[in-house]
């Protein structure tokens, strides 16, 4: 019984760093200067069976006061709205605030406007006030928010997707996994 609960503390371990991603020793070099988009030009449209596929959205990201190569949820932001664009033949593309307040980051969603994308999303806690500010001004805008709750922002706007992460739950069975181990002494680390 020990063996299988070491195998699933073990599991957990190695599934939470790879969750929080890897140095793959490549850096981006073609990172724009803060406040500048960096634009993918879209791949082929997928075959989707004869439907008109994205031809009518373009995406674009937010970061926070991070970069794309963050090893963060910046950089997994971009690198899923990368991938998900250029599978579904969807224009793409990505913008750096100059600094970090609601200010820069509203500014980054009128530039986005301005160039016609007509989804957003932005990742982090950061861009509640954004939403705030934004969404019913700009009501043909789909913003997708990641780690922001209707706490965060009160009423949720209808253009407006949130989606909030469990991360206490791999934490919660780490620690029932050790109990059951027998380690009766835990401790907790914090931080970034």
């Amino acid at each position: 019984m020990k063996k299988l609960f070491a195998i699933l503390l073990t599991l957990a371990m190695v599934l939470s760093l790879a969750a929080c991603g890897g140095d793959s020793g490549k850096k981006d070099d073609s990172a724009p200067a803060d406040g500048e988009s960096q634009q993918q030009e879209p791949a082929a449209p997928a075959d989707d069976g004869g439907s008109e596929g994205g031809a009518d959205i373009r995406v674009a990201m937010i970061t926070d006061y991070g970069d794309i190569t963050d090893q963060s949820f910046n950089q997994t932001t971009y690198e899923a709205c990368k991938a998900w664009s250029e599978a579904n033949g969807v224009e793409f593309t990505y913008y750096k605030p100059a600094g970090d307040s609601t200010a820069e980051r509203v500014a980054m969603v009128e530039k986005a406007a301005d160039e016609d994308y007509n989804v957003i999303v932005m990742p982090g806690f950061a861009f509640a006030e954004t939403i705030k500010d934004c969404a019913d001004l700009y009501p043909e805008i789909s913003f997708i928010a990641l780690d922001v709750a209707e706490g965060d922002v009160g009423t949720i706007p209808s253009n407006t997707y949130c989606a909030v992460y469990k991360e206490e739950l791999c934490g919660y069975m780490a620690g029932v996994a050790a109990v059951k181990l027998g380690y009766t002494h835990l401790g907790y680390l914090g931080g970034m």
